[in-house]
């Protein structure tokens, strides 16, 4: 869309959403087109969506973000899989807008393994100290928000915990285990790491999150991986099964999840990496995700490797037959150029050698700030088209070689820059509770990622 058409046509977007029958209409029309995907044509898509419309839920923009994340909560459907990981989306039910989506984002899910939901409760009601500085932050909107979300979350695994207990499934006592853990345990191990990563990452994308990365998980996993493998919990070959059917499951609601273009779901995995201390980290996981990823051949997930001149020459080999298999992945990454340009750019060290990427591979550090790309571009034809169309005579007429084309197109290109910073400055994010809750500045300054907190 052209950035001074999206300039205009957001604000209405927004205005309409706060609106009753505006709102009706836009998430009509935004589920029509997701499950137009599902299904073999239009008319079979208008059917089924006239058969559910009762179940088109949206939030009231009248309550606090936190309140609203609590209530779409409350209201999403539960469909419990006869088989494998608790995963589902409810495409019925939405958040209300008043911003920008925050998408195009790896949370730190080193901190959905290590953190449960009672550690973040502590973050919120606890008080660190009885300053009257701590006491205000306490009562302010951001905790208010976060406390409201805790809440929903919290109501929703018992929810589902319910569900569980009501199924058939003859492995149900496993994963009622993992839902209750989220409440007050770092998960332990690794079966119950990836569904505590899947079930967050589920809560992402019900609330409106698209693009959503999953970061460094050879690394992240590792520590319970091993430790499964050592105590005789799990084998290789089991675990093996266990990370296809995660893949599996990440391709699931593959029509929901793509955004522009079918496939374009932004769930990237990124494996292996360069250590500060100039080694090259890799193990098990890392051969094991790229090989699960050639066995099941799915156009979604993918993974991106990071690449050193130390990388193992096995896993470059194991990497090229995955790619030739015309899957689509790995991706490579090469770290010994990547690292040293974002550290020039000003990232911190540790930040650049522990670097996730955007779904279109654009490196960025994880779980620290609000790194936003594509939301607009410059295109450097544009200004040469404005120049010839609309640039006067006299203006034309000076144009006798090269240098002097160069020289007004340099100015009809600021001109367009300057344009499109305008817009990006203007930008507004939608209030994020869920995102602010993995970024530990959010919670330190106590406020939310859309005004500034990371």
């Amino acid at each position: 869309m052209n950035p001074i058409v999206k300039s205009i046509a957001r604000p209405v977007y927004y205005k309409a959403q706060k609106n009753s029958l505006g709102k009706k209409s836009i998430n009509l029309i935004e589920t029509y087109q997701k499950l137009n995907r599902k299904f073999s044509g239009p008319k079979e898509t208008g059917l089924f969506l006239a058969k559910n419309i009762n179940k088109i839920y949206f939030t009231s923009a009248k309550k606090n973000k936190g309140s609203q994340i609590k209530g779409l909560l409350e209201k999403v459907e539960i469909n419990i899989p006869k088989n494998g990981f608790i995963f589902f989306l409810d495409e019925f039910k939405k958040l209300s807008e008043d911003g920008s989506v925050i998408d195009n984002i790896s949370i730190d899910y080193s901190r959905v393994i290590d953190y449960s939901l009672s550690d973040y409760n502590k973050i919120y009601f606890d008080p660190k100290d009885s300053s009257n500085e701590n006491k205000k932050l306490l009562n302010s909107r951001y905790i208010k928000n976060q406390r409201d979300m805790l809440e929903g979350i919290e109501l929703f695994i018992q929810r589902i915990i319910k569900s569980l207990n009501r199924s058939s499934r003859q492995d149900k006592d496993k994963f009622i285990l993992f839902f209750e853990n989220i409440l007050n345990k770092k998960a332990e191990h690794f079966e119950e790491g990836l569904q505590r990563i899947l079930f967050f990452n589920q809560l992402l994308w019900q609330t409106g999150h698209e693009l959503n990365g999953l970061g460094r998980l050879d690394k992240i996993l590792e520590e319970s991986f091993y430790n499964d493998l050592n105590n005789g919990i799990l084998t290789k070959e089991e675990a093996f099964g266990i990370i296809k059917d995660f893949l599996n499951t990440l391709h699931s609601y593959y029509w929901f999840k793509s955004a522009a273009l079918m496939g374009d779901t932004g769930q990237v995995i990124i494996l292996g990496g360069k250590e500060l201390d100039g080694t090259y980290f890799s193990n098990d996981l890392t051969y094991m995700f790229i090989d699960a990823i050639n066995n099941l051949q799915l156009p979604d997930p993918k993974a991106l490797l990071r690449v050193s001149e130390q990388t193992p020459r096995d896993l470059i080999e194991l990497s090229l037959k995955t790619i030739n298999s015309g899957c689509g992945s790995p991706l490579l990454s090469n770290d010994d150029v990547v690292i040293p340009k974002m550290i020039e750019f000003g990232y911190d060290m540790e930040d650049a050698y522990n670097y996730v990427v955007s779904a279109c591979w654009e490196p960025s550090a994880v779980g620290k700030g609000l790194e936003q790309n594509n939301m607009n571009f410059i295109s450097y034809l544009k200004p040469l088209v404005d120049l010839f169309d609309n640039g006067s005579k006299e203006l034309l007429d000076s144009i006798t070689n090269l240098d002097s084309l160069m020289d007004i197109y340099k100015r009809y290109l600021k001109k367009d820059a300057l344009k499109i910073i305008e817009i990006l400055d203007s930008a507004e994010f939608n209030e994020d509770p869920l995102l602010s809750m993995f970024i530990d500045d959010c919670n330190e300054k106590g406020i939310d990622i859309s005004q500034g907190g990371a």
